[in-house]
């Protein structure tokens, strides 16, 4: 299920950029979403992740702090939801006002990154909960596909021809047409 994952971000790696060549209202934004998704791709496919988590691991299982580790890891996991909840309220405050795929594809990442961040905090009974399988998929990559598609879909919407923030139309001449009527 890893490469399919890993495939997932690029698809998501390159919608994003489209987004952000074709809808110039919020490049920054579906740029920003470009790189997040190159970079959790580039994570995903090396497995960065289990190694950072590794080299967090490791110095704290030769301390005295590995036996109270499960204090310590819900009280990470706590930080790490309040972090998420605040920069999802703040981006969805900020982008208040766009369309509805942006402000989904901002839920959406944040919800991504704080699912990632929770799950390299590695407690048990997370574990426990990623591992559980439906219909032969793990909640772990169906929780993270999810998230990767939708902000794909978000993007390739913002894209598609038709949609406000989509590219310009041209007409059989080639020539770009305005998609406002001239009233």
């Amino acid at each position: 299920m890893g490469w399919l994952t890993v495939l997932d971000y690029v698809l998501a790696f390159i919608a994003c950029g489209m987004a952000a060549l074709s809808d110039q209202r919020n490049a920054r934004f579906w740029a920003v979403l470009c790189l997040l998704m190159l970079l959790l791709g580039a994570a995903k496919a090396t497995a960065a992740d289990l190694l950072l988590a590794d080299l967090i691991r490791e110095p704290i299982r030769d301390s005295a702090l590995y036996g109270d580790r499960q204090g310590y890891q819900e009280v990470a996991i706590a930080g790490m939801f309040a972090v998420a909840a605040a920069a999802g309220a703040l981006l969805l405050y900020r982008k208040r006002a766009a369309r509805l795929p942006i402000r989904l594809a901002a839920f959406a990442s944040v919800g991504l990154i704080a699912f990632i961040a929770v799950r390299s905090a590695s407690l048990h009974q997370v574990d426990a909960l990623l591992g559980i399988r439906l219909l032969g998929l793990s909640a772990n990559a169906a929780i993270e596909n999810a998230a990767i598609i939708v902000i794909a879909l978000c993007a390739a919407i913002r894209v598609a021809p038709g949609w406000k923030g989509g590219p310009a139309r041209t007409s059989p001449e080639g020539v770009a047409t305005s998609r406002r009527s001239n009233r």
